[in-house]
C-alpha cells in the first residue's frame, strides 16, 4: 500500500462552530495520522460555542490502524476516482503518488470521509458504536432487539436472532429513515416501556414511542408506517 493523504474541510456555508476541516494521512504500513480541527471560532463567545453543545476545544488527533476494510474501500474508490481540473476551492483534496487532486465523483467520497471519521472515533475510543434498543409490546407480547453499526468494522450486529443480515449501504439509509422522524423529547419516557406500542431508544435510558414521541415529518404522512414494517422485521 503506498501513503496518500485526504484532506476535507466543510462547505464554505456551514457557520462556526459546526466548521471543521479533517486530514487522514496514511502511511506505506497501513497507519493513520488523524487530525480534526473546528475553524472560525475566534468571534464565537464561549456561551455561543457551549450552547451549540460544543466545548472550548474540540479539536482531535489520532494515529494507530483502521480495520483492514477501510485500507479496501479506499482502494477501491480511488482505483475509480477522475481529477477535476483546478483545486481552487475544492472540500476535498487527495494526494497520492505525489499528484495532488480534487475527485470528479465528490459525493462518494463525502460519504466515504464522513464514515471514516466516524471509525476513527470508534477505533480511538472516542465514541462508542451507535446502537438502537427496539421494544415492540403487542396483545400482551413483548419482542426486543439490540442493534449495533459499528463504523470501524463496516458491520451490523443483532443481538437476538442471529438470522437477521444487514448489509453496509442498508443500515446507512435505516440510520437515515430512523431520524427523518419528528422526536419530541418532552414525550419520551426514561422508564423500561410496559403500555402497547413500538419503542426506541438509543442511550439505554430514553425511550420514544412511534406515533407519540416520534411522528410524521411535515408532508410526509407515510413515513411512521414504512418505519414500523422495518423496525417489525427486526424482531
Amino acid at each position: 500500500m503506498n501513503s496518500f493523504s485526504i484532506y476535507y474541510s466543510t462547505p464554505f456555508d456551514v457557520p462556526a462552530p459546526f466548521s471543521y476541516e479533517v486530514s487522514f494521512e496514511f502511511s506505506e504500513d497501513e497507519k493513520l495520522t488523524f487530525e480534526m480541527i473546528y475553524t472560525d471560532r475566534e468571534e464565537l463567545s464561549e456561551d455561543e460555542i457551549l450552547n451549540d453543545g460544543f466545548t472550548e476545544n474540540d479539536n482531535y488527533k489520532w494515529s494507530g490502524n483502521l480495520d483492514s476494510i477501510w485500507n479496501n474501500q479506499i482502494d477501491e474508490l480511488f482505483a475509480r476516482t477522475e481529477a477535476r481540473n483546478s483545486l481552487v476551492d475544492q472540500e476535498i483534496i487527495l494526494k497520492s503518488d505525489k499528484k495532488e487532486f480534487a475527485p470528479k465523483n465528490y459525493k462518494e467520497w463525502n460519504l466515504l470521509i464522513q464514515d471514516l471519521i466516524q471509525a476513527v472515533f470508534e477505533t480511538s475510543g472516542k465514541e462508542q458504536p451507535w446502537q438502537m434498543e427496539l421494544k415492540i409490546i403487542k396483545n400482551g407480547q413483548k419482542k426486543t432487539q439490540l442493534m449495533k453499526v459499528l463504523f470501524a468494522k463496516r458491520e451490523v450486529d443483532f443481538a437476538f436472532r442471529s438470522n437477521i443480515k444487514m448489509d453496509w449501504a442498508k443500515a446507512k439509509k435505516f440510520m437515515e429513515l430512523i431520524y427523518l422522524g419528528e422526536f419530541d423529547e418532552e414525550k419520551s419516557i426514561t422508564q423500561q416501556p410496559e403500555k402497547e406500542g413500538v419503542y426506541l431508544c438509543f442511550d439505554q435510558l430514553t425511550w420514544y414511542k412511534l406515533g407519540h414521541a416520534i411522528t410524521n415529518p411535515h408532508g410526509n404522512k407515510s413515513y411512521l408506517g414504512k418505519l414500523e414494517f422495518e423496525l417489525v422485521g427486526l424482531v
